[in-house]
């Protein structure tokens, strides 16, 4: 993988990474592990977000079977709000996790826009 970024990055291409966290497998390891995997791969931007079950989808289907889907407002359903319980760790765990991997690589500017 490092060597595909150094190539990428030869060219001044920036790469951006888009995290979907939240999936069965996950435990709170997930996100100190992704902050390592970004900084040893020299990812340049990172969008984190939470795994979104849309309705219709297996995913959605599967949750809703094992009765761990939490809302069914639709507004919600924007990869910024947990709507389901995940298998591995408790929303709050999901939440705060994903608001510290994104504390832990935006940049003050893009952390102050999206607080005004």
């Amino acid at each position: 993988m490092k060597a595909y970024m150094e190539t990428i990055k030869k060219y001044d291409i920036e790469v951006w990474g888009d995290f979907l966290f939240g999936f069965d497998e996950h435990t709170p390891d997930i996100f100190q592990e992704t902050i390592d995997f970004v900084k040893d791969i020299k990812v340049d931007k990172v969008i984190p977000h939470f795994m979104i079950p849309f309705p219709g989808s297996e995913s959605f289907k599967n949750l809703d079977l094992d009765n761990r889907i939490l809302t069914k407002d639709w507004s919600k359903y924007d990869g910024s709000h947990s709507v389901y319980q995940p298998k591995n760790m408790s929303t709050t765990e999901l939440e705060e996790g994903v608001y510290w991997v994104w504390k832990q690589t935006a940049s003050f500017t893009e952390r102050w826009q999206y607080l005004f």
